[in-house]
C-alpha cells in the first residue's frame, strides 16, 4: 500500500468527497492559523498517521512552522516518506527554520509531553485507528490550550 499510495490510491479519495491534496492543505493551513501564529516559542505541527508523507511535505515546504513532525504506526509508510522526502530535496539548508522530523508511533500513545503541540493533522486517518477514542485522548493531552485539531476520515 505504501508504494501505491500516491500512485494513484490517494487520486481515489476524490470519490469519496475529499478535495484534494492541494484544497485539503489551504483548509489545513488557514485552520491552523490561529494557533500557530501566536506560538511565543516557535509553532510545533504534527501530521499524525502521516503515510507517505504527502501533507508533511506541504507542511514543511511553507516555512510557516517551526517544526513539523509526520507521524505513523507503519515502518513501511515512513520508508516512503523518507525516500520522497529525499527526492523532494527538503533538506535542512532547502526547509530553512523549519525541523522536520519522521516517527513511527501508536497513536494511542503519543510519545510527547502534554501541552506540547500547537496543531495536530490527521487526514484520512481516523478509520485506521484501532482504539479511535485512545488516539483522540491522546492529541487532546499533546495539544496546547487553544490548539488546532484538525481530521478527516472515512
Amino acid at each position: 500500500v505504501s508504494f501505491a499510495y500516491e500512485r494513484g490510491w490517494r487520486q481515489g479519495f476524490a470519490a469519496a468527497g475529499f478535495p484534494g491534496i492541494d484544497a485539503e492543505y489551504q483548509l489545513v493551513k488557514e485552520y491552523f492559523e490561529p494557533s500557530t501564529a501566536t506560538a511565543p516559542d516557535g509553532s510545533v505541527v504534527v501530521d499524525m498517521s502521516c503515510a507517505t508523507g504527502l501533507m508533511t511535505r506541504r507542511l514543511a515546504q511553507s516555512g510557516d512552522y517551526n517544526r513539523v513532525i509526520g507521524c505513523d504506526y507503519s515502518e513501511s509508510m515512513l520508508y516512503e516518506a523518507r525516500n520522497r522526502i529525499n527526492q523532494a530535496g527538503l533538506t535542512k539548508a532547502k526547509l530553512g527554520r523549519t525541523q522536520l522530523d519522521l516517527v513511527r508511533l501508536d497513536v494511542a500513545q503519543i510519545p510527547m509531553q502534554d501541552g506540547s503541540v500547537d496543531a495536530l493533522h490527521a487526514g484520512a486517518a481516523m478509520h485506521c485507528w484501532p482504539d479511535v477514542q485512545a488516539g483522540l485522548d491522546e492529541i487532546y493531552r499533546v495539544l496546547k490550550p487553544g490548539g488546532r485539531y484538525f481530521a478527516s476520515t472515512f
